[in-house]
């Protein structure tokens, strides 16, 4: 078993899922760990991930190129160009040659 937490319960105290956070940075690390994990489950019947949905709303106001696409998103070009496919052979966005 692995434990962050150096403080004893006491075998009175109530069984919390989770422990108070001991300062205000931990609690926003902890919000943004359940945050991360809550974005990241898929649910029956879901065909998009969070990260098509991040890619697709960046293309919303104007078209981009892939490698542009990918440093507005902080994600290597592979990765993007393997969600633009996906998402083009859904019909949800297409490529065009770049004028």
């Amino acid at each position: 078993m692995v434990s962050a937490s150096t403080t004893p319960t006491p075998a009175s105290a109530p069984a919390h899922r989770y422990d108070v956070p001991a300062t205000a940075e931990e609690a926003v690390m902890v919000t943004l760990a359940r945050l991360g994990r809550r974005m990241r489950q898929r649910h029956p019947g879901e065909e998009l991930d969070f990260g098509a949905i991040l890619l697709m709303k960046s293309l919303l106001h104007a078209p981009m190129r892939l490698s542009s696409l990918a440093a507005t998103l902080d994600l290597d070009a592979s990765t993007v160009s393997r969600h633009v496919r996906h998402l083009e052979e859904r019909g949800l966005l297409e490529r065009s040659a770049d004028p």
